[in-house]
């Protein structure tokens, strides 16, 4: 009596994870998902994944691109392939890079009390998130500095106001938002 053994070997898969790290932003409110761990389980030496075309966010700042751990730079949409090691597990994490965000300020006279403004100059400039600049306030003869305002986000310090201040006067303006 002979007995026939049969065995049926099935290869291993290996199992793919893309991780995310946000680097201190976070999922906007409309996609708070867009960064959980993808995987994948398959028998491939490699397995491609595509990256979110949603952005993360971070105050002050404006996204720039993932990068991988090896330096590799990524957009969203963009695919990138994980490659599998010899215990059947292949792991990427995609970091979050971003640039500091800058703010275009325009100084302009708001004197409604005379329509002559050739004396008056007009400057733009930028404020880094979280930075701040001065700038020299000189009214002109004849008049005083009676108010410094600044839009919300934006803090004016260091200046002084009334009848009597009729010389130059150097503003701090602070990025606060």
């Amino acid at each position: 009596n002979n007995l026939l053994f049969s065995a049926i070997a099935n290869p291993i898969p290996t199992n793919y994870t893309l991780s995310f790290n946000l680097s201190g932003g976070s999922a906007p409110a409309s996609d708070p998902d867009a960064f959980n761990d993808m995987t994948a389980s398959e028998v491939a030496a490699q397995h491609t994944f595509t990256i979110p075309t949603t952005m993360p966010e971070l105050a002050g700042h404006t996204f720039s691109y993932w990068s991988d751990t090896a330096g590799n730079h990524y957009n969203p949409g963009d695919t990138i392939t994980v490659i599998g090691n010899e215990e059947y597990i292949g792991a990427e994490t995609l970091t979050a890079n971003w640039d500091l965000a800058t703010y275009t300020i325009t100084i302009a006279n708001s004197n409604t009390t005379t329509t002559d403004t050739s004396d008056v100059a007009i400057t733009d400039f930028t404020i880094a998130y979280g930075g701040s600049t001065d700038i020299k306030v000189t009214p002109s003869s004849g008049y005083y500095l009676s108010n410094v305002s600044c839009p919300t986000g934006y803090n004016c310090t260091g200046y002084n106001t009334g009848t009597d201040v009729t010389t130059t006067q150097t503003v701090t303006i602070t990025n606060d938002d």
